[in-house]
This record gives structure tokens, sequence and C-alpha cells, in this order.
């Protein structure tokens, strides 16, 4: 298998997140990728509940992309954040790109298709797809309140869209697409045949953008050359990181990652078989583990939690893992889904390792 390295920005923080409890003792999870727009770079979340009763089923684009009605949509509010904050602080990737379609995924999901135009920032395959959750949510701001559905987009078919996103593949996903996946931002969307069109928190973008008017007279080069400008601060922006190797071969992925420790598995913080509505993106445990040895990299405390693939250790084992640190969050991932290894591996894995310093 051929080595890909995949840069994502302070993506699986979220696994954190885990679960959000009501006020009965039923435990109902949040999306892992919705919450990364809103709790993420800067984004406080306020709050995060479960609607007990069932509401009105949220309209979607078109009748096959609505999901079913659930009694359980996900409320959650958090803080205002204009056009440019919000892209400087979530982008990872924008791109122009033409809408192919869309369809349900599970009970509260919609997945939409694109096929990329033209990259502004980041590369990208040449079709990616875009999950949305149908959920409510409230922003909160000086100047601004906003209540909106994420799930209400409309795209129409040979239009080119303008599209701010966050990455979202992962070693844990359960998602498998011949193209790279996202989310939104704040739901940015950009329409670059009819500017003003164009939306953010479900309302019209000029309502949310302080550095160009989204009038009549506009075209979409000005748009384009705007955001490219915005763009050029991303890339000096210091960002913190993750590394995802997209390889089964054990040399890549011991050179390519920050981390490699000797680890002893202790008590479980969370179970995927545990939980009552497991993440539909997602699957994996986490785990407090012991530091053994330090193999690669430095280390504060020899106390740290792993994020690890489903069933994949247990309580008092030992193993080699090789790990990226996700950004303000105390927890380690995999920096592969082959970065876990036996510790029968451990002097093969020494000597690869003092062979590429």
């Amino acid at each position: 298998m051929s080595k890909k390295i995949i840069i994502l920005t302070a993506f699986l923080t979220i696994l954190l997140l885990i679960s959000c409890t009501n006020n009965t003792t039923t435990n109902h999870p949040i999306d892992v990728t919705y919450l990364i727009n809103m709790h993420e770079f800067g984004h406080t979340t306020k709050q995060i509940e479960i609607m007990t009763e069932v509401t009105t089923p949220i309209e979607a684009v078109n009748s096959f992309a609505r999901p079913a009605p659930n009694p359980f949509w996900a409320r959650a509010s958090f803080d205002y954040l204009n056009f440019e904050e919000a892209v400087l602080g979530a982008a990872t990737h924008i791109v122009v790109a033409r809408y192919a379609g869309s369809r349900p995924f599970g009970d509260e999901h919609t997945e939409f298709e694109f096929v990329v135009i033209d990259e502004i920032f980041g590369e990208t395959t040449e079709r990616i797809f875009i999950f949305v959750q149908h959920m409510h949510a409230n922003v909160f701001g000086h100047t601004h309140d906003v209540e909106y559905r994420p799930g209400d987009l409309s795209f129409e078919a040979g239009v080119d869209y303008l599209l701010p996103l966050i990455h979202t593949n992962s070693v844990h996903s359960l998602i498998e697409r011949d193209g790279d996946r996202f989310i939104f931002i704040q739901q940015i969307v950009i329409d670059l045949d009819n500017p003003t069109n164009s939306m953010m928190y479900n309302e019209s973008l000029d309502d949310h953008i302080n550095g160009i008017d989204l009038d009549e007279e506009i075209v979409a080069e000005e748009i384009i050359a705007f955001v490219e400008e915005l763009a050029e601060e991303i890339e000096i922006e210091e960002r913190r990181e993750i590394i995802i190797i997209d390889s089964d071969d054990i040399e890549e992925i011991l050179v390519g990652s920050p981390r490699v420790w000797v680890v002893e598995v202790a008590e479980p913080i969370s179970l995927q078989r545990e939980q009552q509505r497991p993440p539909i993106w997602v699957s994996y445990d986490l785990y407090y583990v012991n530091v053994m040895e330090l193999l690669k990299g430095e280390i504060v405390g020899t106390e740290q939690r792993i994020v690890f693939p489903t069933d994949s250790v247990l309580s008092g084992e030992q193993h080699i893992v090789a790990v990226v640190e996700i950004p303000d969050s105390g927890f380690h991932d995999l920096t592969s889904l082959y970065a876990l290894f036996s510790m029968d591996q451990l002097e093969e894995i020494r000597e690869i390792l003092a062979n590429s310093q």
C-alpha cells in the first residue's frame, strides 16, 4: 500500500464528546463530525442537549435526502463567528465544486457529493463527500442571535459553489468512499452563479461577511479573489495538526509518527460496545495507558489517554503504539490503523527507529 499523509486540523478532539445525557438516564451521542464545527476552533459550545420530544421532520433538498424522523434530535448552542472568523479558525480546505447529488446517511444525516473544480486552499480528491447532521443549533453573540437547522441546505445541479470545509478523514472511520470526507463550516455555502443566494447559518451570507458586499453587481471572480486573500492568512497562521498515515508499512508508520511508546493498557474510559447509540461515522475505544518506555518523541507524565480501534486492546495488555497528540484534548490517537504493534515486534521497531535517525 502506498503512503499518503493526510493533514487534518484538530479533528479527533471531538472524540471526547462521545455522548450527551438528558434529564433521563439514557445517553445519546451527538455526531462526532458535526461537533467539530461547533466546538473546535474557538466555537465555544455553551450547551448540548438532546430533545426528547418528537419534532417536525427537517426539510431536505430532495425527498430522497431527508432522514426519517427521530425523537432524539440534538440541540446545541455556541458562540457567534462571522465569515472571516469562521474560515480563518476552522477551514482545512476551500474548494470551488459542482453539486453532483445528495442521499440520506443513517437516520439523522445527509451526504452531499460534489466534483471539485478548483482548489483554493488544501488538496482534495476529485470527488468529495460532505456530511451534515440534522439537528437544531443556536448561535449567540453581541450583535447576532441565530437559530437554524444545519441540515437545511439546497443545491442545484450544474451550479458551482465555493465551499470552506473541515476535513474529517479518520483512521477510525466507518465510511468507505472513493473521495475525501468533509463537513461544512457554519453552513457556509457561496453560490458563484448567483452570489446573493449565498448562505451562512442558513441566512444570507451578506449579513455575516465584513470584507465584501454580496450585492447583485458582484461577480464570481471578485469573491474568489477575496477568499484567496483570506486563505493566504490561513497558510501563515500557526496550526496544530494531526497526521494520518495511509499505509500498513511498519517503517513508514514509525518514521512518519512523532511519538512511539511501549504502553500498558489501563482501565477503559469509554467503549464503543457499551454505548446505547454509538456514532455512525467512527468506531473507537478510549483507554488510559501507562507509558512503560519512550521509543520516540517526548512525553509529559506516564499516564496518557489513547483512542484505539474498537476491541483492539484489553486492560492489562502491553503494546507498542505510534501516536500523535490530539490538540487541546489530553488524548493521543494512532497515526495509522496499523500503528498498534505487538511486543514481539519490539526489537524490529528499535532497529527501524535507530536506522531512521
